[in-house]
């Protein structure tokens, strides 16, 4: 009987890429803040804030950086407030459990082409957007990265229960499209038609990386046909390999860190182990993983 997944407040450890990004983050959002000012109104000429903004200004003057240096800052017009602040924690947190989690299990690559490339493909969406419908607002935020990471999370973990509002538990499948969804619909009903194309564009490239690249198929029975026929046009024309399901990651499961393959021979967990020890260090075990391996060990010495 397939159980379901618990979630603590946060992994076990962080990877290195995981550290990386946020203290960029901090580093990037706080110095445009703080500097926004100095830079307009005292030396007369663009503000970090306007130069790491994705905004057509920038990009016609070949700023192509523009287009992964957005995730990095807080839209230009904000101060530091109380709000800003909640936002940035926020961000940063899912950034810190939910990345962790990606690479502990899929590895740094595909963190960084989750984050990163997903990152790159919203900022071209974006542009693209801004010419079409005039719009020259400067656009920051790591919000497309932070919903592309939480839809491919749920593929892997649809089962594991997070708290909503820190008292109500929820399956992730439901809490992470639920709340993408509701505030798709309100972006669409407030005629906040620019926001929704931003939003829209991170849930599609979210469903269609873990499909695609995971060959996994989605938390929801219903859309498998669908997944199964983008596997297969996959398959067709870029390669062969195995379908995971979601749902196959059940909790008393052992898996390889970096594949996500069920590991069922004893030596082959303890390389797997001996490796991400080597990389991450002992505490990076999981108690199960601890349990095991203690197991294993056991069984060695009494051969």
């Amino acid at each position: 009987m397939h159980q379901s997944q618990g979630f603590r407040m946060g992994p076990s450890f962080a990877p290195k890429v995981i550290k990386m990004t946020i203290a960029l983050t901090l580093l990037f959002t706080f110095f445009s803040l703080l500097s926004n000012a100095l830079f307009t109104q005292v030396f007369g000429i663009p503000s970090p804030g306007q130069l790491l903004s994705l905004s057509i200004w920038g990009i016609h003057k070949f700023f192509i950086w523009q287009f992964i240096s957005y995730l990095f800052i807080q839209p230009v017009s904000s101060g530091i407030t109380f709000g800003l602040l909640l936002k940035v924690f926020f961000d940063l947190y899912l950034l810190w459990a939910i990345g962790s989690s990606i690479v502990q299990l899929k590895g740094k690559k595909h963190f960084l082409s989750l984050y990163f490339g997903g990152g790159l493909f919203v900022g071209i969406i974006c542009y693209l957007a801004q010419l079409i419908f005039g719009n020259s607002a400067f656009v920051a935020g790591a919000t497309p990265a932070i919903y592309i990471l939480l839809i491919s999370w749920s593929f892997l973990f649809p089962t594991a229960s997070l708290m909503l509002f820190m008292l109500i538990p929820m399956r992730a499948k439901w809490l992470v499209f639920g709340l993408i969804g509701i505030n798709l619909f309100l972006e669409f009903s407030n005629g906040k038609f620019f926001d929704f194309l931003i939003s829209g564009s991170s849930l599609i490239f979210g469903y269609l990386y873990a499909v695609l690249a995971w060959e996994t198929l989605s938390p929801f029975p219903r859309l498998h046909r669908f997944d199964q026929k983008l596997i297969h046009l996959k398959r067709k024309y870029f390669g062969f390999s195995r379908v995971t399901k979601a749902s196959e990651m059940e909790e008393g499961k052992i898996y390889d860190f970096k594949t996500g393959r069920i590991i069922m021979q004893d030596e082959e967990f303890m390389d797997a182990c001996l490796e991400k020890i080597s990389q991450h260090g002992k505490k990076s075990l999981s108690w199960r993983e601890r349990w095991k391996l203690w197991r294993i060990s056991k069984k060695k010495r009494q051969a």
